[in-house]
C-alpha cells in the first residue's frame, strides 16, 4: 500500500470516529436541544408579541404627530418607509463592499508592480 492510500484511508477513518464520538457526546440530548427547537418557538412568540404592539405603536405615533399638526401615517406608509430604508442600507453597504473590493483590488495591483 502507497503513502497516498494509507493518508486517505486514515483521513477517512478518522472522519467516521469523529462522527461516531460527537453522536456518542450527544446521545442524551433530547432532540429539541439538538435542532434548536426552543430558539424557534421563542422567534414565533416574538413575532407574535410584536404584531401586537405594532397598532398600538402606530397609534401612539398618529396621536403625537396630530398633536404636532402633521397627517396621521397609516400601516402602509409606515411599511413603505421602512423598505426604503432598508434599500438604502443595502445600498450603502453594497458600494462599502465595493469600495474595499476596489482599494484591495489596487493594493494587489501595486504589490505585483502594475
Amino acid at each position: 500500500m502507497d503513502i497516498f492510500t494509507a493518508i486517505v484511508l486514515g483521513a477517512l477513518a478518522a472522519g467516521l470516529l469523529w462522527v461516531v464520538w460527537a453522536g456518542w457526546l450527544a446521545r442524551k440530548l433530547p432532540i429539541a436541544d439538538i435542532v434548536d427547537k426552543r430558539r424557534n418557538e421563542s422567534w414565533a412568540a416574538q413575532l407574535m408579541v410584536e404584531e401586537h404592539e405594532l397598532p398600538q405603536m402606530l397609534a401612539a405615533a398618529n396621536e403625537y404627530r396630530r398633536k404636532r399638526g402633521l397627517p396621521e401615517v397609516t400601516a402602509a406608509q409606515l411599511q413603505g418607509q421602512v423598505n426604503e430604508d432598508l434599500r438604502e442600507q443595502i445600498t450603502a453597504q453594497a458600494r462599502k463592499q465595493r469600495q474595499a473590493r476596489h482599494v484591495r483590488h489596487n493594493l494587489a495591483r501595486e504589490r505585483r508592480g502594475f
